[in-house]
């Protein structure tokens, strides 16, 4: 194991927050209830009544962030809105009031705006540092994922306007994104590159919660009915980027560093509540000559497509959305909060292994290795693989001299270029060997700062 301070110098030492960008997922061909919903679904959390202390009500990832005393809600700061509009202004407040910070002109109208009022409030004294944003792309029109990673592009922008404004060093905001969340981050960081400016400095890192990188398994959708259906027509640009042949995730090293997005994969699909879902990624796994028992997803999205060729990745035993799932589980906030803030980052590698039993006479036997990970003193896990999560890397033969793996799927990296509807899924093989034979079982960060105080999981900063 290697335990590697993010910052050699100083490995405990207490960095002024990023300001961190939170980004919904799909929300259907109906999108009202997604316009009403302040916090896009990232107020949401889940009970867990076998538990104690902080376990027992995860509060949903807003409220959790605040209460953690690291963040400061700036959600009112932006609006969003579906056609231009010019900057309010109101009777009775000095003009002070809404100059104080001297904004650009053009960052006060059009469709995402700056509320002067809110940001005056927010950001003096303390600047982004440390705050909240919420982005609500689905106030936008048209519903494209282009129109929406422009949006996000232009956020990003007046957070660091706001940096500037308030004499702040800028070093990019962190993005957490729940499943097409992360492709709309895909699009904002093309857009950012295209323009000439860079990416790479205006965004620190980037979590993704089960986003479908690589495409769903059966989206298949005749253009005829995207087209002639007025409710499926409505989100015909979002199901269409969810095409299971499309290769545009291997452009992300063009606009972006790979080791500076972590993708978080679920892998309970027997909880997600859409049942069809579910069943229909079992149908895809024929074509791979995988058996129908086998599902391999969150119950909507497949392990293989929510990862990145080359990106470090977790599992976590958690569905794709609704109760307890990626979006709205402790596991996902606590792992996406130590890779922004970890004080260092842990590799686990596996050096050498001996199978001394299992193996029958003609040597057809398929082994399988998984391991989880958790911090001392807490109930919930930073990596997860088991038989039920179908999630192990193998199968492996082993050489009957040395007890040995050997024979095992090719490399993760090099399966995951290769899009989704490609015949065969051999994606559970190592993400990264190094000479001799040391084999990478799992990357993460954990922040040394926050100590269990006991046996309940309750921690203090």
């Amino acid at each position: 194991m290697a335990n590697e301070p993010t910052d050699p110098n100083e490995p405990l030492r207490k960095a002024r927050v990023r300001p961190l960008i939170l980004v919904r997922g799909f929300g259907g061909p109906d999108v009202a209830d997604e316009q009403r919903d302040a916090y896009q679904g990232f107020n949401n959390g889940t009970v867990y009544p076998q538990r104690q202390g902080e376990n027992y009500i995860y509060e949903g990832f807003v409220l959790r962030a605040l209460k953690s005393g690291r963040y400061k809600d700036a959600t009112n700061v932006v609006g969003y809105h579906n056609r231009d509009i010019k900057p309010l202004t109101a009777a009775g407040d000095s003009p002070d009031d809404f100059t104080r910070l001297r904004w650009a002109a053009d960052l006060l109208s059009g469709t995402v705006t700056v509320d002067e009022a809110a940001a005056a409030r927010v950001l003096q004294g303390q600047g982004v540092s440390g705050t909240l944003w919420v982005y609500r792309y689905y106030d936008l029109q048209p519903r494209t994922i282009n129109r929406y990673g422009e949006g996000l592009a232009r956020l990003i922008r007046i957070i660091h306007a706001g940096a500037e404004l308030t004499d702040q060093d800028f070093s990019g905001v962190d993005v957490i994104a729940h499943s097409m969340g992360g492709l709309v981050v895909r699009a904002a960081l093309r857009q950012l590159k295209e323009a000439g400016e860079r990416p790479e400095e205006l965004v620190h890192r980037i979590v993704t919660l089960g986003t479908p990188h690589r495409g769903i398994a059966f989206q298949y959708l005749p253009e005829w009915l995207l087209r002639a259906v007025p409710q499926v027509s409505a989100a015909a640009d979002e199901m269409a980027s969810f095409d299971p042949g499309g290769t545009d995730f291997l452009n992300v090293p063009k606009w972006f560093p790979l080791d500076r997005i972590l993708t978080v994969v679920g892998t309970n699909y027997r909880t997600y509540g859409t049942q069809a879902a579910s069943w229909a990624n079992r149908l895809s796994n024929l074509a791979d000559s995988d058996p129908l028992a086998a599902n391999r997803s969150d119950g909507l999205v497949k392990q293989s497509s929510a990862q990145l060729p080359g990106a470090p990745r977790t599992f976590v035993d958690k569905c794709h959305g609704g109760s307890d799932s990626l979006v709205t589980s402790r596991e996902a906030y606590e792992i996406a909060m130590r890779f922004l803030h970890g004080t260092h980052r842990v590799v686990l590698w596996l050096d050498r292994a001996k199978v001394t039993r299992g193996a029958d006479f003609f040597g057809k036997s398929e082994f399988w290795l998984g391991v989880g990970v958790k911090p001392r003193g807490v109930d919930f896990e930073l990596f997860h693989q088991d038989r039920e999560a179908e999630n192990c890397y193998g199968p492996f033969d082993i050489d009957h001299r040395t007890g040995e793996f050997v024979d095992g799927p090719p490399p993760l990296e090099q399966e995951l270029q290769k899009p989704l509807n490609a015949p065969g899924d051999r994606t559970t093989g190592w993400p990264r060997v190094e000479p001799p034979n040391r084999r990478l079982v799992w990357e993460g960060w954990l922040d040394r700062s926050v100590r269990p105080t006991g046996g309940t999981g309750r921690s203090k900063r």
